[in-house]
C-alpha cells in the first residue's frame, strides 16, 4: 500500500471486534511471520478453496482478537525479526507459548504435542511441517518424521546409526539416520557442541 500497510490501517482501531485474513504477495518467510498469529493467510494469487477455508475458519472462530494482534504486530517488529511466542488457538481462548519455553514438539496422529521446560504440554490440530515452517530455523531442527527439537534442549548425541539424543528434561528422542549429519552441522553453526 502506497504510504503504509495493513497494520497501519490496524493500528487506527481502538478496538479490533472482527476477524482478520492476510493477504500477502510475501515470500515463505514474511509469511512464516504471519502464520503463528493470524486467523488466516492468503499467497497471491488467491486459491477460491483457501479462500472458502479461510472465511469458514473465521466464522468458527474464537471471537476475542486484540490480543492476537497484539502480538502479531509484536512479533513482526521484533529487533531479531524472529518469533518470540507462538499461539493456540482454542475453541474459547487463545494459548500463549514462549518459543524458548518448548523443549520439542511431537507428531500425534492428526495433532502435535508440544514439550515443555515446565513439564505442561500443549496440543495443537496444526501438522508438524507446518510448525517446521514457522519455528525459527536458528533454534529448531526436525531431527525426525516425528520430531521437531530445540537446540537448547539438547544434552548430548549418541553415536550410532541414527542415534539418540538426550535432552534436559531426561527425554531420549531418536533422530533419524538421513538427518543425522545435517543436524549435527547444525550444532556445530549454532555452538552447541
Amino acid at each position: 500500500m502506497p504510504g503504509g500497510n495493513g497494520f497501519d490501517i490496524l493500528d487506527a482501531f481502538d478496538v479490533i471486534d472482527f476477524k482478520i485474513i492476510f493477504v500477502t504477495g510475501y515470500d515463505k518467510y514474511a509469511i512464516k511471520a504471519i502464520k503463528y498469529a493470524a486467523l488466516d493467510y492468503l499467497l497471491k494469487p488467491i486459491d477460491v478453496s483457501e479462500l472458502t477455508s479461510a472465511v469458514n475458519k473465521a466464522i468458527s472462530a474464537a471471537p476475542n482478537y486484540n490480543e492476537q494482534i497484539n502480538l502479531l504486530k509484536d512479533n513482526l517488529t521484533g529487533e531479531e525479526n524472529e518469533l518470540s511466542q507462538v499461539v493456540f488457538s482454542g475453541d474459547k481462548n487463545y494459548q500463549v507459548v514462549k518459543i524458548n519455553d518448548i523443549l520439542y514438539v511431537e507428531a500425534d496422529g492428526n495433532y502435535v504435542t508440544f514439550h515443555m521446560k515446565d513439564n505442561a504440554k500443549y496440543i495443537s490440530s496444526n501438522s508438524l511441517s507446518y510448525y517446521e515452517d514457522l519455528l525459527p530455523i536458528s533454534k529448531f531442527f526436525r531431527i525426525h518424521k516425528s520430531y521437531i527439537i530445540s537446540i537448547n534442549a539438547v544434552l548430548s548425541v549418541e553415536n550410532g546409526r541414527g542415534g539418540l539424543i538426550h535432552l534436559t528434561d531426561n527425554t531420549k528422542l531418536p533422530v533419524a539416520f538421513r538427518r543425522k549429519s545435517a543436524f549435527l552441522q547444525f550444532l556445530e553453526r549454532n555452538n552447541a557442541i
